[in-house]
């Protein structure tokens, strides 16, 4: 087994796309990911959650995030749940 670190998840499905990577871990299942790649069962389950500097205003769902004037950090290349993929589609500012 050879690790290989790159600078993001998007440049890892990058790689694995183009086959210089054989396998990766923490993926989330996508039709259009499906279209080169396999995937394992889950090998772990989690549950997914928001988490604000202390001194923000409370969030208790994801249309908060777009009813309020709030700033989001997000990993690129990620995957966050289709809730969220609509709510991107639908405020995509």
């Amino acid at each position: 087994m050879k690790w290989t670190y790159f600078p993001s998840f998007s440049r890892v499905q990058a790689e694995l796309k183009n086959g210089r990577v054989d396998i990766t871990y923490a993926a989330s299942y996508t039709e259009q990911r499906a279209q080169y790649a396999h995937f394992s069962l889950p090998y772990r389950e989690e549950i997914m959650l928001l988490y604000k500097h202390k001194d923000s205003a409370d969030v208790t769902s994801l249309a908060d995030l777009f009813s309020q004037d709030f700033t989001a950090g997000i990993n690129r290349g990620s995957f966050f749940g289709d809730e969220l993929e609509q709510l991107k589609t639908k405020y995509s500012k």
